[in-house]
């Protein structure tokens, strides 16, 4: 479970700064206030943008879940308590 979150980590987080650096290269700025609504500019770069925001916070489907899942599936054996904290941890970070 480890392993698969840190690879999800590394390729979300990475693609995350790539659509950061797309935006920042078009539009010269990193002022949110002036981007004029990305998903209106820029609609299938704005879904694309959304994919990897909710596959960081762990959307089911995603490579980030399955790390988190396992991790979660391996700790509930050694302790339900523990388990049951860190779930809720992860569901109020998504929030």
């Amino acid at each position: 479970g480890a392993v698969m979150v840190m690879l999800g980590h590394g390729l979300v987080s990475g693609a995350l700064f790539l659509c950061v650096g797309v935006i920042y290269d078009r539009l010269h700025t990193r002022e949110i206030a002036r981007y004029g609504g990305l998903a209106i500019n820029m609609p299938r770069y704005a879904l694309f943008f959304l994919l990897f925001t909710m596959a960081s916070i762990g959307l089911p489907g995603t490579s980030n879940f399955v790390g988190e899942f396992l991790a979660l599936a391996g700790l509930y054996k050694v302790s339900t308590l523990v388990t049951l904290v860190c779930t809720t941890g992860l569901i109020l970070g998504a929030a």
